[in-house]
């Protein structure tokens, strides 16, 4: 159901007005003078001069930003010197001042709270904001800020996602009144007493938080690496795990005031959690309050928020410090007595309990490895976690994890007795003996491998560390020196990606853009290409500049090029609820590799080729020039191998659309920087209209805004628009 357009909140501002930004085709052109693309064209363009300071009020209708949260790159594409000289190196002068440039920024309708371009942004020294990942908080930013949002504008407020929900996983048990006034009374007690009146009367109603729980534990209870089990949760042992729950299932709705009051139960669960685990320390050994502690951390960042997105990565090392130190990472060492059909049905219960917690421990250890994995490959942080310190067991069976009762889940158990009498295999064990886990029953084999997928991240951050630190002093030596770590790397990759490829239904589509994502990692550095595209400004754009052009033209670029096409492929395959999250990074991650490669080969179309030992000087001017096609997101082939080792054949991806209930394709060539910025972005939408009404999530309209607006620019570049007169000589 739609939001009534007419709602008013207290404050007298529009529920519409709050809406997070989705992109409307309608106003799609104005990304064209947007903070990117006036990076690009300036910094690759000659420039006009400088408006002065009786020119700078004039026209701020082309000064206008659009504010982005995550991935935000945090700088005004605009007022940079000639990037066209840098790419020819010529360029010699100093770096360009913004203190004349008037930047009236109105205040942004989608409700973001990170002021990306705020009121420095005009000062000298903050040309640009020195990160597209770190937060730049105000004094308006605060915990508590959103506690509005725990009121919804009707008491009785629905929301698609939770209106059909199939069979309860847990029959008999739902939020009443009761249980609806005691999650009330704890939330008032992390608010600010002032909007105490506001949030009790229009706090939502027990059964649309009974809804909002059903669908979360519903998610939870379908996901690859649940780690919270459903069948034999009490849901008012623990009031502060139960409202994070809620949380998780309001965040996904497609309904704003919905989504809106999951992110503020998240924050208020936040300031829940800190009290408990004050008030008591044993409870930093409480399995729910960890699994709280981790799922609260999970919705932060992944809201698209970047204050929560920091908050949540800053919190991300106590639980893992706490099952740590609890040795939790362990082998367990307390036997476990198997279920017997002479089992008294008490005893038969306790024996279930006892299970699921040891279980609940495994899964949790391994939702822990998968997320930290991810977090480093999308922030380029160093991962907390380390595969090879997990002693404790693979995941058990997903047969025994889903039984709905002590009964069923003994039947499975005796199914499977004889192979879970096998010699166990721990999480550190995962790589080495992969082959090997897909033939033991025990396990959960669909699990393991997304574990033994994550796994192999830690070793490739280790390897690309060391790299940096044995290259010369240069960018490009850098980039071209030989590593003798990097054959065994590859080949261990390799490895996976061809054992994986035969274990069908087993290995899903969305472990395998994962793997795609860690082996481009040898092949791109994604902190080069963002510094390229304006991260910390002009100078390291400058910097970096010299080693990505040779990196172009080498093996590793069209190795590259070729791992980005096969996250596409990947990303595909999966259904359209999985383009969330991590996977909806990876497939930009993908992007920007085809959008660097595509950028620095047209510029540098009529130089001369640099010459590397990686590749022989050819005929050909350009990869784009040859005419035999090369699907980068296809199989592998002939035609893939000659481009990778000789430069061979036009890289193209593969578009699909649909017409007239018909499926058709086309061959989008790299060379389209916005073609195929396009193709990245149709990917990643279509996860739209989850709830019938055409929204997506905040993190997805962030990143398809992004790439629209990064195509849009490489386009207008590539395409000689925008050209503007060279820079008068100053006086």
């Amino acid at each position: 159901m739609g939001q009534p357009a007419d709602l008013l909140r207290s404050d007298g501002i529009s529920e519409e007005a709050l809406r997070p930004f989705s992109p409307d085709p309608m106003i799609a052109d104005m990304f064209a003078e947007s903070s990117l693309a006036d990076f690009l064209s300036d910094i690759m363009l000659p420039l006009a001069p400088i408006p002065s300071q009786d020119q700078g009020a004039g026209d701020t209708a082309n000064q206008t930003r659009l504010q982005r949260d995550y991935l935000d790159f945090g700088t005004s594409w605009a007022d940079m010197t000639d990037f066209e000289a840098m790419l020819e190196g010529n360029y010699t002068g100093p770096l360009q001042s913004i203190n004349n440039v008037s930047f009236n920024l109105p205040a942004p309708p989608s409700g973001t709270k990170t002021p990306v371009l705020g009121e420095s942004f005009g000062a000298r020294n903050a040309a640009f904001l020195r990160s597209i990942w770190r937060w730049v908080p105000t004094k308006k930013d605060r915990g508590g800020a959103d506690q509005l949002d725990l009121s919804l504008p009707s008491i009785n407020f629905d929301s698609p996602e939770t209106r059909n929900l199939a069979e309860t996983l847990l029959p008999g048990q739902h939020i009443e009144q009761s249980l609806r006034d005691r999650l009330l009374a704890l939330i008032l007690g992390t608010c600010d007493q002032a909007v105490h009146q506001l949030v009790v009367t229009a706090f939502p109603s027990a059964d649309l938080l009974d809804r909002l729980m059903h669908f979360s534990l519903g998610v939870q209870f379908m996901a690859i690496d649940s780690w919270i089990h459903v069948p034999s949760l009490i849901i008012d042992a623990n009031l502060e795990l139960l409202m994070i729950i809620i949380a998780a299932g309001a965040v996904l709705s497609s309904v704003m005031p919905i989504r809106r009051l999951g992110y503020a139960l998240q924050e208020s669960s936040r300031t829940a959690f800190a009290t408990k685990l004050e008030s008591n320390n044993q409870y930093t050994r409480d399995l729910s309050m960890i699994q709280g502690l981790v799922l609260g951390i999970h919705i932060g960042f992944w809201s698209g928020d970047k204050r929560k997105m920091e908050i949540a990565e800053s919190f991300a090392l106590p639980p893992i410090t706490m099952l740590r130190r609890a040795g939790r990472f362990s082998r367990m060492k307390a036997n476990f007595t198997p279920p017997t059909f002479d089992d008294t049905d008490e005893a038969l219960e306790f024996k279930w309990r006892e299970w699921v917690q040891r279980e609940s421990y495994k899964r949790l250890a391994a939702h822990l490895l998968i997320r930290d994995a991810q977090t480093s490959m999308a922030q380029q942080v160093p991962p907390l976690l380390c595969a090879s310190e997990m002693t404790l067991e693979l995941p058990t069976s997903r047969k025994l994890w889903t039984a709905r009762n002590a009964s069923q889940w003994r039947y499975e158990y005796v199914q499977l007795e004889d192979s879970l009498q096998d010699k166990s295999i721990s999480i550190a064990q995962g790589v080495s003996q992969v082959s090997e886990v897909r033939n033991n029953r025990g396990l959960d084999i669909t699990l393991s491998a997304m574990v033994i997928v994550h796994s192999v991240w830690g070793a490739v951050w280790n390897h690309l560390q060391l790299n940096s630190l044995i290259r010369g002093p240069s960018s490009s030596e850098g980039l071209l020196a030989p590593n003798p770590w990097d054959n065994s790397i590859s080949q261990l990759l390799e490895q996976l990606r061809f054992i994986f490829s035969d274990w069908g239904a087993q290995f899903r589509p969305q472990m395998a853009l994962v793997l795609e994502r860690v082996v481009l990692s040898l092949h791109v550095s994604f902190e080069q290409v963002q510094l390229f595209a304006g991260k910390e400004g002009e100078e390291e754009a400058r910097r970096v500049l010299p080693g990505l052009r040779q990196w172009v033209f080498t093996k590793d670029a069209r190795k590259a090029v070729w791992y980005a096409g096969q996250v596409l492929g990947a990303a595909g395959r999966c259904s359209s609820k999985a383009m969330q999250d991590f996977n909806a990074v990876c497939v930009y991650h993908a992007g920007m590799t085809f959008w660097t490669y595509a950028v620095l080969l047209d510029s540098s179309s009529n130089r001369q080729r640099p010459h590397t030992d990686l590749q022989p000087a050819l005929g050909s001017n350009s990869a784009f020039e040859d005419s035999e096609i090369v699907w980068l997101d296809g199989p592998d082939g002939p035609g893939v191998q000659r481009f990778i080792a000789l430069n061979r054949g036009k890289p193209v991806i593969e578009r699909f659309s649909h017409q007239n209930y018909a499926e058709s394709s086309e061959a989008v060539p790299l060379s389209n920087a916005k073609a195929v910025m396009d193709v990245c972005i149709e990917l990643l939408q279509r996860s739209t209209g989850v709830g019938g009404d055409g929204t997506s999530m905040p993190l997805v309209d962030n990143l398809s805004q992004l790439m629209r607006d990064l195509g849009k620019a490489a386009h207008e570049l590539m395409q000689g628009n925008g050209r503007r007169p060279k820079r008068p000589a100053s006086k």
